[in-house]
């Protein structure tokens, strides 16, 4: 069995990209469809160096198609950014947890785009007028930590709260939540889709 793109030749859409490459610029009229901007997109990505990318939709709808489509053509990572609007409110319990969510949104996506790689952010066109944190204040505000560290669970979990973390129900941990398991915390930073789990001995982080 074989995925779909490996029937096409890589080369198809080399013109665009050598356009691309000797103009910094290139103009599609015609490509209608996701997919096929996709399709175009992933094919200067692999005879081009393009650093982040940023893809403007019409809506939360599209922006899920064009992840989608990037997704199945390119081997790029591909995040979205949908902003929590004022129409959005009663969908939260409580104000506060609306105001949360508006934040952990902004910051997860800005600490992505802030680790230089080379990744597709999709946002639709009204999000574009959100005010984001800034990189900088991101990296000086962060906190790493390491196996060997001197640090007690105790501690550990009250600098997580300092940070605005919340207290998961269970270990099925969400972004911006930790749970203490045993002599174990799981965290879900704001930032990396990933849940970590540190586990200490005594006051040392052992791994």
């Amino acid at each position: 069995m074989q995925n779909i793109v490996s029937y096409f030749s890589s080369d198809a859409f080399k013109e665009s990209a050598d356009l691309f490459l000797a103009n910094d610029t290139v103009t599609y009229s015609g490509a209608g469809s996701t997919s096929s901007k996709a399709l175009v997109v992933s094919d200067i990505f692999r005879h081009a160096e393009v650093g982040n990318v940023l893809w403007v939709v019409n809506s939360s709808d599209e922006m899920e198609r064009v992840k989608k489509s990037l997704s199945t053509w390119s081997k790029r990572n591909v995040y979205g950014y949908d902003a929590v609007r004022d129409e959005d409110r009663g969908s939260f319990s409580l104000n506060s947890v609306y105001e949360r969510e508006k934040i952990l949104r902004k910051v997860s996506f800005v600490s992505k785009m802030a680790d230089g790689g080379q990744a597709v952010f999709v946002v639709p066109f009204y999000s574009l007028e959100e005010e984001f944190p800034l990189a900088p204040e991101l990296r000086e505000n962060s906190v790493v930590v390491s196996s060997g560290d001197e640090v007690g669970v105790v501690d550990f979990i009250e600098n997580l709260v300092e940070m605005g973390y919340d207290n998961a129900e269970d270990e099925y941990v969400k972004k911006g939540q930790y749970y203490k398991v045993g002599e174990s915390v799981l965290v879900y930073p704001i930032g990396p889709d990933v849940v970590y789990r540190v586990d200490f001995d005594f006051n040392k982080i052992e791994k």
